[in-house]
């Protein structure tokens, strides 16, 4: 039970499902960003990676990839629909972990779409760009 200040609510009536994904450059598997990041000598991400988890066994435990296969199980038809948006010059994302994302969500049943924009940097669509437009249209037309 939530007591939100103006009425009560009983969380079990409260749908929290999700209709849809939209992964824009993600982290899908933590430890293997943080190994990447170590190896191109990324020192702002592996310093970020050290500030938000407390090891390398919680980056582990916190990969999509990894959720995917080992413990969801039956439960993942329940699973929403996901679109993954990759740039092609992003230095933050390797595309191998996004491909092992496109894999595991391909291999557990999930319906799955993937944007690849070619020439574009780390987290693009922050800035104008016709990429940027494109991206929108993109995850319009995805939610509708």
């Amino acid at each position: 039970i939530i007591d939100s200040g103006q009425k009560t609510i009983n969380a079990d009536s409260v749908d929290a499902s999700v209709d849809y994904i939209i992964a824009l450059w993600p982290v899908s598997d933590p430890e293997y960003r943080y190994r990447y990041a170590k190896e191109i000598k990324r020192n702002q991400l592996v310093q970020a990676h050290d500030n938000y988890f407390d090891s390398v066994a919680a980056m582990k435990d916190a990969s999509v990839q990894r959720i995917l296969s080992d413990e969801i199980g039956s439960d993942k038809q329940d699973l929403p629909a996901v679109l993954v948006v990759q740039p092609g010059e992003d230095g933050n994302i390797p595309r191998p972990m996004t491909f092992s994302l496109l894999t595991a969500l391909q291999n557990s049943g999930i319906a799955t779409d993937y944007l690849f924009y070619p020439d574009m940097p780390h987290a693009f669509a922050h800035r104008p760009s016709e990429s940027t437009d494109d991206c929108i249209r993109a995850m319009r037309d995805y939610i509708n």
